[in-house]
């Protein structure tokens, strides 16, 4: 296999239909993409007791739980085979696939985390990045300087400047790291793509799925990049766009409900409902899309903060306890105790 092609297959690709190979040393893992070896919508159904449902069954009572970790968390954060979350202490912790390190995060506290392919970043509070996991594209090696923001990819990392430039780094095979001119607001690093947030709320995309919303509104207030697909929250309203082969693009438009938050995963994506009462942004959960392990299939409660990964999803309930659901192939919807 040519490097090429194995950098390529370093995407937020999904572990379903094969095992993982890796080659000796510090070089970059094969992978494989389920979704294009013949699985469809009609295939993906929810598979709660095989892949960690977000309830689990009492044997000697009978009696179901939730499956969810105690209070104490603020933030999460799904990548492709691993997840981070951020205590409430400000300490971050990570699971699941660990090939180059990238559960293993520093000691410390930080003001965000976010998990990629096979790497984490998280922004300290004073502004600086650090990276952990993988590095063989540079992916890990975060420039100097002060940051407001922060997005983890497949193989690539950007981050918004506190002067609002966006700043990108490792495998740019497709551009994703080239950023155009502007100031920004908020970037989002999918497969080999990007999309940043102008501060006049439009949202613009680089890399292999450059395609921007149609329509050109500048009216957007949130923008997460997917697999090869994005979302945008508008005046409480969703919009995807880019590929929709499982139906991710399907945004749900329902009467009298506003959304406050999106996430867009490998093939799926999840949304907070917004509280239309005290105007806050948490609320129910809704997912749409490809549904092979029940990653599109939430529990019930009130959540604050959502994360779609590869084939998993995680969430913080308003109590502050994590609940995750989805393939658990390598322990990433095992969430942490407090």
């Amino acid at each position: 296999m040519s490097e090429a092609t194995i950098r390529w297959a370093m995407g937020l690709v999904l572990t379903a239909v094969a095992a993982v190979t890796m080659s000796c040393g510090s070089d970059p893992p094969e992978r494989h993409d389920p979704l294009a070896v013949g699985r469809t919508r009609q295939d993906a159904q929810p598979e709660w007791k095989t892949h960690s449902p977000p309830h689990i069954r009492d044997e000697s009572t009978g009696h179901t739980t939730p499956r969810s970790s105690h209070g104490g968390f603020f933030a999460v954060s799904a990548g492709a085979y691993h997840t981070c979350a951020l205590r409430v202490t400000r300490a971050a912790v990570c699971w699941g696939r660990d090939l180059h390190g990238e559960t293993r995060a520093p000691t410390g506290r930080f003001a965000s985390v976010s998990a990629g392919g096979y790497h984490t970043c998280g922004l300290r509070p004073a502004g600086e990045v650090e990276c952990w996991g993988y590095d063989g594209d540079g992916q890990s090696t975060p420039p100097s300087g002060d940051f407001a923001a922060i997005s983890a990819g497949s193989g690539h990392t950007c981050g918004v400047r506190r002067t609002g430039e966006i700043a990108c780094w490792g495998w740019n095979a497709s551009g994703q790291t080239s950023v155009p001119d502007g100031s920004y607001t908020a970037v989002s690093a999918g497969l080999d793509h990007t999309c940043g947030l102008r501060t006049d709320g439009q949202i613009i995309c680089w890399g292999a799925a450059d395609a921007a919303p149609s329509d050109g509104d500048a009216d957007f207030s949130t923008v997460n990049a997917g697999w090869k697909h994005t979302c945008g929250i508008r005046n409480g309203g969703i919009l995807c766009w880019g590929s929709s082969e499982f139906g991710q693009n399907d945004y749900p438009s329902l009467l009298f409900v506003r959304f406050g938050t999106v996430s867009a995963g490998g093939g799926h994506n999840c949304a907070l409902r917004e509280d239309l009462v005290f105007k806050e942004h948490y609320g129910r959960v809704l997912c749409w899309g490809y549904n092979s392990a029940g990653q599109s299939s939430p529990p019930d409660g009130q959540f604050f903060a959502i994360s779609a990964g590869g084939e998993h999803t995680c969430a913080v309930h308003v109590t502050g306890a994590l609940v995750c659901w989805g393939r658990n192939n390598y322990g990433q919807t095992d969430e942490p105790s407090p």
